[in-house]
């Protein structure tokens, strides 16, 4: 019976060790894939208005140019604009953001400059690029899938950018995929500027003690057709002498002087202050011709005259009168008053040519505000000392022969100078 027992009793342990399992009810399962295919999205670039500048270069302060008012640059100078790129890809598939030049609008021209990563802060409204995709206007940053950009294009030298391009900002994603900002833009790169003239300062015999007019000749903007280039006109010259041996003497030495002498103008057109209103005439920039008009209350003339060009009183031998339009040498103040410069019959000094392009005076200038033209960011010019493509000053030169004069004073010049603007 002990035996029996030992058996019965080990086998319900055993049993007791064994895990119950309850059975399932009958079923079955299967399983199924899904096809999640994202779109190859492309790219997109917008452009900030309000960033893009034209700078001067960087040689001569890198100064924002407000008053380029054509698209024309010359070697040197910069465009610049920050865009903003997309890619819902993922701002990682973005390869390379650059500006392109070429013959057509759109992308596929010439890669001319890369463009630089901008910073942003989580946050930053991108309102200023009117970025829209269809309908939707993008208003927040997306680190993710959005960068900014600055892109700067340096105008090159003549033998690699020269003439009319198409220039545009354009990005490019790791599939080749490229858009460009819509606002693409037509510029003249590096336009030949130059100026016509037509005549010759010819006094012809002159009677020493006299007065002499030359022919009337024309000073003409011939920059390249098309290009827009506007230019500052300015003047200045030099002693003249007689170029043989001739026993010269006029009245005193073998010199006849340009003028009296006295201070030189200061004329700055391409620094950041107001041209027109910076201007500040010298005593070189005066006519002292002696001539200086009626002054009594009556219809005589009796203070018109060439007394003391016997070159003993101070008188400059050679002016001129100059005309654009509605604007004249005239229109300048008398040099008899503030900072006026024109005698009696309109007629303005020539100052000395000197190594300082600061030191010319421009050809028609005027001491009144409602003879400027405002160009850009409030940079004021004198409204006929600029001339457009093809456009041109007319100028009669007026020599005041001093006594005793002999000799044939040839050997000198007279300079006009055009500077872009």
């Amino acid at each position: 019976m002990k035996k029996i027992y030992s058996v019965l009793l080990v086998a319900m342990l055993v049993l007791s060790m064994i895990p119950l399992v309850a059975a399932d009810t009958p079923g079955t399962g299967t399983g199924i894939g899904i096809n999640i295919d994202p779109v190859d999205f492309l790219p997109l670039i917008w452009m900030d208005p309000d960033s893009r500048v034209v700078n001067r270069n960087p040689a001569d302060g890198s100064l924002e140019m407000v008053e380029r008012v054509n698209n024309y640059a010359f070697e040197g100078e910069q465009i610049v604009w920050d865009v903003l790129v997309m890619d819902k890809n993922g701002i990682e598939k973005i390869s390379d953001v650059y500006v392109t030049i070429g013959s057509t609008q759109g992308t596929g021209n010439d890669i001319e400059a890369n463009c630089d990563l901008g910073t942003f802060l989580d946050g930053d409204s991108i309102t200023d690029f009117n970025a829209r995709i269809g309908e939707e206007q993008l208003t927040t940053l997306d680190a993710d899938t959005m960068a900014i950009y600055t892109c700067t294009l340096t105008v090159e030298t003549p033998n690699s950018m020269y003439g009319e391009f198409w220039v545009v900002g354009e990005v490019e994603d790791l599939d080749g995929n490229q858009a460009d900002f819509d606002e693409n833009e037509f510029w003249f790169f590096n336009p030949i500027i130059a100026l016509a003239i037509d005549g010759a300062v010819d006094f012809g015999e002159v009677l020493p003690g006299s007065m002499a007019y030359s022919d009337t000749l024309t000073i003409t903007n011939d920059a390249e057709v098309g290009s827009g280039v506007l230019l500052d006109m300015q003047i200045s010259g030099t002693d003249f002498y007689d170029p043989d041996p001739s026993g010269a003497k006029c009245p005193t030495t073998n010199r006849l002087k340009l003028n009296n002498g006295g201070t030189a103008p200061i004329y700055d057109n391409e620094g950041a202050t107001d041209p027109a209103d910076a201007y500040v005439r010298g005593n070189q920039s005066e006519c002292d011709s002696n001539i200086i008009g009626d002054t009594e209350d009556d219809d005589t003339s009796d203070d018109l005259g060439v007394e003391g060009i016997d070159g003993t009183t101070g008188i400059d031998p050679l002016c001129y009168f100059a005309t654009n339009g509605a604007y004249s040498t005239a229109n300048d103040a008398d040099n008899g008053a503030l900072n006026g410069r024109r005698d009696a019959e309109g007629y303005v000094g020539i100052s000395y040519d000197t190594s300082d392009d600061d030191n010319r005076d421009p050809i028609i200038t005027s001491t009144s505000a409602a003879d400027r033209v405002t160009l850009g960011g409030g940079k004021s010019f004198f409204a006929g000392n600029v001339l457009t493509p093809g456009a041109d000053i007319s100028i009669t030169f007026r020599l005041l022969l001093p006594e005793p004069c002999n000799g044939a004073f040839s050997d000198g010049q007279l300079f006009f100078w055009g500077e872009a603007i």
